[in-house]
């Protein structure tokens, strides 16, 4: 695979942040939360989208629960065991 200095940057950038907080990465969240406020630039937060809840009549659940249980009965023909 051929060299990408982006990528290489990232990698470099990463492992150095890695080797400052000694892998822990809830004060890595700390710092970089810090660094934020003090920039006084904010992150974009968006609300969060609304649960969809499947509300279901009554009436048609006792209904389709009735045709679970049903059993149908045709003449001449015998019911399977």
């Amino acid at each position: 695979m051929p060299d990408d200095p982006i990528l290489d940057e990232i990698y470099r950038i990463r492992a150095e942040l890695s080797d400052q907080f000694h892998g822990d990465i809830q004060a890595l969240g700390r710092y970089l939360r810090e660094q934020q406020t003090a920039s006084g630039v904010s992150a974009v937060t968006r609300p969060p989208k609304p649960v969809k809840i499947r509300v279901i009549n009554k009436q048609r659940l006792d209904a389709e629960r009735s045709l679970d249980n049903a059993v149908v009965t045709v003449p001449g023909v015998a019911a399977a065991q």
